[in-house]
């Protein structure tokens, strides 16, 4: 199985500690775990990092596809703005 975490949004631990602890589970039985985030979020993975897991970097945003606004409207708005 594989998963992946995506943290884009939040400045403070929050999330990512739920996260982890979801992460490390899912490894333990045995799940390939990946982490994705946006260029802001990078320095913040090191944690994550060191814990053994990869983590993409996303280092440009991009602009919303064709027919979508230009300010997300939704989750699904922004999920699939970020690709």
């Amino acid at each position: 199985m594989r998963i992946l975490i995506v943290w884009c949004h939040g400045g403070n631990w929050g999330h990512v500690s739920r996260q982890l602890a979801f992460a490390r589970h899912a490894a333990a039985i045995g799940a390939e775990v990946l982490w994705a985030v946006p260029a802001s979020k990078a320095r913040a993975m090191a944690a994550v990092r060191a814990r053994g897991f990869r983590v993409l970097v996303r280092t440009a945003d991009q602009a919303p596809p064709p027919g979508r606004p230009a300010t997300p409207r939704s989750y699904a708005d922004i999920l699939i703005r970020q690709g």
